[in-house]
């Protein structure tokens, strides 16, 4: 047989085909796209994929950097800092033989992470302001991500789908309630785009959100990691034909895997973290005093910022109240104390209260203005160093507990002389403290501001010779203790006594170290 001729054309186009095959697609990571908001002010890292060896050119805003992807096609470029900008432009990037790839209206201005799980992931078209809010919610400079849910036992590169939005009426519904107030007031009084990625998962625990070889050593974990390898084995064993993947699932590191890291060497402002209900039910508790700042540390480290401010959102209240000892025992106060603990033990943190913000006994309050607002409160304070009007501080925390003291029949409980101005009892009402003795049984207490001293003076009848106080501790807490910003005070109680949980086994006992 003789051989095979191809015409021309065929030939040529053949020739063509293979060699373009040879070149991979330039493109950016999934977080670089149309409508995105980029950091102002600090070097921004982009980064995506082509060729290997291929040359790269990445044109913004008047820079223009070269680089060349590594063996295995991965690429990078590093953003001079630049200042907040309004006006959106082209990002370009133009490899050696495929058409430019671009990611058009690209702003500058401050970015945010918004983590954690249903609260914050709670969207703006189920709060409580939705009706009056989404159809005024025309804010072009606010820009929002939401991220896919993926879970993975293994850190992933980049995630598969997700678009930046502006924020209008059309789309606000769709943003993450919190990260929307806080926006909207970072906007309002920097002057500048706002950027929100939002990489929260309702029902996710703290160890969800934090690096496998930083959880291994905690023995509080250990049951954690059973039972997802008993998962995987079933399901292994049942020929993988029902049920989901568990590694797709909710596992130790899971979502810092598939949500964390393909977000890795992002620049950011700051992270804003609403989580803890889940670690609020049975056992969840016990390796939340480890696994809760354990995230801090984890996501600095994958921001490669060991300073990144961390807005942590204390859990509100929920369920009915049952008695006083299921009250005072229940996991959501061991949640609270722990998330306030974390926030005394870190630099770079602020905890924002939330308790006061639920109507009833769900767990997803539908009031998230207040939320956002006092989270701004903070990062306008502690993060860009903000005045308020007439160039005084801007307050953003409520009434600290500091000290207490036995006063005759009564306790006097003194607060941070930063937080106690105006100190006062919401329409006069004595709500939110308890008092006990030493058999460690309380009480409803009555309490009064001592105004010259701005201390509270609490006590009760029935208990003679106290020695401890509480205030706001239940699961569903009520308070009527604030200060003259009319700023909640935060859930305390003085004294270090273990507490023992329903549903659940052992007692939480304070870290002391």
């Amino acid at each position: 047989m003789g051989a095979l001729r191809f015409p021309y054309g065929l030939l040529a186009l053949a020739i063509l085909l293979v060699a373009s095959s040879s070149f991979a697609q330039v493109r950016l990571a999934r977080i670089f796209g149309d409508h995105m908001v980029l950091q102002c002010d600090k070097p921004a890292k982009v980064w995506g994929w082509a060729s290997p060896k291929e040359t790269i050119t990445l044109k913004f805003s008047g820079q223009s950097h070269t680089t060349t992807a590594d063996e295995t096609g991965a690429w990078s470029v590093t953003l001079d800092p630049m200042p907040a900008n309004a006006v959106g432009a082209d990002l370009i990037v133009e490899g050696a033989a495929a058409d430019p790839v671009t990611a058009a209206d690209v702003l500058v201005g401050e970015v945010w992470i918004c983590g954690g799980q249903s609260n914050m992931e709670w969207v703006l078209r189920a709060s409580t302001d939705a009706d009056i809010e989404i159809p005024s919610a025309n804010h072009p400079a606010i820009r929002f991500i939401r991220l896919p849910k993926i879970a993975r036992p293994e850190p992933q590169k980049d995630f598969p789908k997700g678009d930046w939005r502006g924020c209008t009426p059309k789309t606000a519904e769709h943003c993450t309630a919190v990260g929307y107030y806080f926006a909207r007031r970072l906007n309002a009084r920097l002057g500048v785009p706002v950027g929100l990625v939002d990489t929260s998962w309702g029902g996710t625990m703290a160890q969800h959100w934090v690096p496998r070889e930083v959880l291994k050593p905690i023995p509080e974990m250990q049951p954690y990691f059973d039972t997802y390898q008993e998962r995987v084995a079933a399901w292994n064993a049942g020929g993988k034909q029902e049920g989901k993947n568990p590694a797709h699932q909710g596992q130790p590191a899971g979502m810092y895997n598939g949500v964390i890291m393909p977000l890795a060497g992002l620049a950011i402002r700051g992270a804003l973290f609403y989580q803890g209900e889940n670690n609020s039910f049975t056992v969840g508790w016990k390796p939340f005093p480890k696994t809760y700042p354990a995230v801090i540390s984890a996501w600095r480290e994958a921001f490669g910022q060991a300073d990144l401010p961390f807005g942590l959102i204390q859990i509100a209240g929920w369920s009915n109240r049952r008695s006083m000892k299921y009250d005072m025992n229940h996991h959501t106060n061991i949640v609270r104390e722990v998330q306030h603990r974390t926030w005394e033990r870190t630099k770079g943190t602020g905890l924002i209260v939330t308790f006061d913000t639920n109507s009833n006994q769900s767990i997803h309050p539908g009031r998230k203005l207040p939320v956002g607002e006092r989270t701004a409160r903070w990062a306008l304070a502690e993060v860009y160093g903000a005045r308020g009007w007439r160039d005084k501080p801007l307050e953003w925390r409520g009434p600290v507990y500091q000290s207490m003291k036995v006063v005759g029949k009564k306790i006097v409980a003194s607060f941070d002389d930063a937080t106690d101005r105006g100190l006062r009892l919401d329409k006069d009402a004595e709500l939110g403290f308890y008092i006990a003795g030493e058999d460690r049984t309380f009480h409803i207490a009555r309490a009064r501001v001592l105004g010259k001293t701005r201390d509270v003076e609490v006590w009760s009848d029935s208990v003679p010779q106290p020695v401890a106080v509480r205030y706001g501790w239940s699961n569903l807490p009520l308070g009527s203790l604030m200060n003259a910003r009319e700023l909640p005070a935060y859930p305390f109680r003085s004294d270090t006594w273990p507490l023992v949980p329903h549903q659940s086994t052992g007692a939480y006992e304070v870290d002391k170290n």
